[in-house]
C-alpha cells in the first residue's frame, strides 16, 4: 500500500489488514465463500463477511500499475492463499509431519557425525602408520624443516580442523533445515541463511569490484619487471667491462645497480599502492607511513 485513504496513512491501511487476517487465521474457522468484494464507482472493498479487510482506489491501482478490478483479485486469491496456508501449517496433521521431518533431519546429522568421526579415525590411523613410508619430514637442503613426528602431528591437526569445519558445516545446515520447517522459526532460518552467504556474497562482489585495480597493478608489475632486467643487462656489461662509461669504474656496476633498484621499487611501491585493496583505511595508511 503506497497511498492515503481519506485521514488513514498507508501504514495504518496496511496494519489494517494484517490484523483482521490475523483474527480469522486465530479464530479457525475459515469459510471461502465468505471472502467477498464490493464494488463502488470510486472503490472496491474486499470483506470477511461484514468486515472490510482493505480497500483498492484508482490511485492504488495506478500505483500497482494494474487495473483497478484485476487488482482487486489479485489482493483477494492473495488474501485467501495465505489464510489457508496458515491454518494448514497450524493443524496438528502437518504440525505432526513437520516433528517427523524434523527427526528424520537430527538423525541424518546424527549419522554424518558418525561417518565423519569414523574416517577420521581411519585417516588418522593411516597417518601415523606412514611414518617413515610415505611421509618422512621435510628438509631443505641440510636443515630439517620438519622432523617425521613434527609432520605427523601437523598433519593430524590439519585433519583435526577439517573434521570439526565439516561437522560444523553439517550442524549449520540441519539448523537451517530445522528452522525452515516451522512457520514460527522460518524468520531464523532467513537469518541463518544470510549469515552463510552474505559474507560470500560481498566477497565476490568485492573480487569482482576489485579487477580493474588488479589488472592494473599487473600492468605496473610487468613493466617494472622489464625495467629490473634492462638495468641488469646493463649491470653486467659494465661489470664485464663490455660497455664503458668516462670516468665510471667497472666495480661500481653492482653497488650503483643496487641503490638504483631499491629507488626504483620505491617508486613501483607508490606507483602500486592506491590500487590495493584497503588502502583508504586508516590501519594502511598507518601501515604504509
Amino acid at each position: 500500500v503506497y497511498s492515503k485513504l481519506g485521514p488513514f496513512f498507508f501504514f495504518f491501511r496496511a496494519g489494517h489488514t494484517v490484523r483482521h487476517i490475523e483474527e480469522i487465521v486465530d479464530k479457525r474457522d475459515y469459510h471461502p465463500d465468505s471472502l467477498w468484494i464490493v464494488r463502488s464507482e470510486d472503490a472496491s472493498d474486499l470483506l470477511y463477511g461484514d468486515e472490510i479487510l482493505l480497500t483498492v482506489t484508482s490511485v492504488d491501482a495506478i500505483w500497482a500499475n494494474s487495473d483497478r478490478t484485476v487488482l482487486m483479485e489479485r489482493y483477494k486469491a492473495g488474501v485467501h492463499a495465505v489464510i489457508a496456508k496458515q491454518i494448514e501449517q497450524t493443524q496438528w496433521l502437518f504440525i505432526l509431519k513437520n516433528i517427523a521431518t524434523a527427526i528424520a533431519i537430527v538423525l541424518v546429522l546424527y549419522f554424518v557425525i558418525r561417518v565423519v568421526n569414523r574416517l577420521y579415525r581411519r585417516i588418522r590411523l593411516y597417518i601415523l602408520k606412514g611414518r617413515g613410508t610415505w611421509y618422512a619430514g621435510i628438509k631443505v637442503r641440510n636443515y630439517e624443516l620438519l622432523s617425521v613426528e613434527k609432520e605427523a602431528r601437523v598433519l593430524t591437526f590439519v585433519l583435526n580442523i577439517l573434521k570439526w569445519l565439516v561437522i560444523l558445516i553439517a550442524v549449520y545446515l540441519a539448523l537451517f533445515l530445522l528452522f525452515g520447517i516451522f512457520p514460527w522459526t522460518k524468520p531464523i532460518a532467513g537469518t541463518l541463511l544470510d549469515y552463510a552467504i552474505n559474507p560470500v556474497r560481498r566477497i565476490a562482489s568485492g573480487i569482482w569490484n576489485y579487477l580493474p585495480d588488479l589488472f592494473t597493478v599487473i600492468i605496473i608489475l610487468i613493466i617494472f619487471r622489464f625495467v629490473f632486467r634492462t638495468l641488469r643487462y646493463f649491470r653486467d656489461e659494465v661489470a664485464e667491462g663490455v660497455l664503458t662509461i668516462p670516468g665510471f669504474y667497472a666495480e661500481w656496476a653492482n653497488p650503483t645497480f643496487q641503490v638504483i633498484r631499491i629507488l626504483l621499487f620505491a617508486f613501483m611501491i607508490i606507483l602500486v599502492y592506491p590500487y590495493l585493496p584497503g588502502s583508504e583505511s586508516p590501519v594502511f595508511k598507518g601501515v604504509s607511513v
